[in-house]
């Protein structure tokens, strides 16, 4: 990855992010651009003369530049891209058109700890720029801590490898980049049968140095459970075109707890 864009709004948990970001690109020359969207409180504009706006909105953009580029000289010199400030109302829009104009790889956010449930992610800011970034997008819960990126889980609504789209490969193949920056992480391609029966692996297929894996479970929450129990994974990803499995996660109240109290980040595409 040549750049990664990380969308701030200057909270504890973006603080967080921000130092598992930095470890995750500590040794590489990956620049990192800040990005932060800002509005004036609706109680500023009622009691501000029309013309008298543009003076306020340009005083706010200097105190904020002021905290991005402070928040950005955390990073290693090598790692310092660019800040981006922008003044809007659809912050979700603005981030991944930004992610596409300087061509990021990543876009990197946080989850606040106050949504402690997936479902209440619907309409946040977050939810909203993986639904429209043409990126993948890397969402750390409040007060996740990088250890290194040794095992990612990918739960598939693919039954079979011969099944699994051009997309779903490309998106694993993306995942294996990380080799770029810790070496040999174990992905782990995942479908959740709601059935009893064996599990059946298989290694290299559909790609090379990639298990997947049949499983079965009560629900695909349990499923889920099962495996980040078990293999105790430091990035769950998932395809966003998947909309059943996405819908079913959502759904999910074993999910939701497991994925927040764990504190694993979540990647989507």
């Amino acid at each position: 990855m040549k750049k990664i864009l990380f969308a701030t709004d200057f909270s504890q948990s973006c603080e967080n992010a921000r130092n598992y970001l930095m470890n995750f690109v500590a040794g590489t020359d990956t620049k990192v651009d800040m990005i932060h969207i800002f509005s004036i409180p609706v109680s500023t504009i009622t009691g501000t003369e029309h013309t008298d706006i543009g003076p306020v909105i340009e005083a706010q953009k200097k105190n904020l530049k002021q905290l991005l580029v402070h928040e950005l000289s955390a990073f290693p010199v090598e790692n310092q891209g660019d800040v981006h400030l922008i003044y809007g109302i659809f912050p979700s829009s603005d981030i991944a058109d930004k992610a596409d104009e300087v061509e990021a790889d990543l876009i990197v956010t946080a989850l606040r700890q106050k949504y402690s449930l997936l479902d209440r992610m619907i309409g946040t800011v977050t939810a909203n720029t993986m639904s429209k970034a043409n990126v993948p997008v890397l969402a750390i819960p409040n007060q996740a801590k990088f250890e290194g990126i040794i095992s990612i889980l990918f739960p598939t609504k693919f039954e079979s490898t011969s099944e699994i789209s051009e997309s779903e490969k490309a998106s694993i193949q993306w995942l294996q980049k990380i080799e770029e920056y810790h070496k040999n992480p174990k992905i782990h391609l995942v479908h959740i049968a709601k059935d009893e029966g064996m599990n059946v692996s298989f290694l290299n297929s559909p790609i090379e140095n990639v298990k997947f894996t049949i499983s079965h479970a009560p629900s695909v929450g349990a499923g889920v459970q099962q495996f980040v129990q078990n293999e105790e994974p430091d990035i769950i990803a998932f395809f966003k075109s998947n909309r059943r499995l996405w819908e079913r996660l959502y759904s999910s109240s074993l999910t939701r707890k497991l994925l927040f109290k764990s504190r694993i980040p979540i990647l989507v595409f």
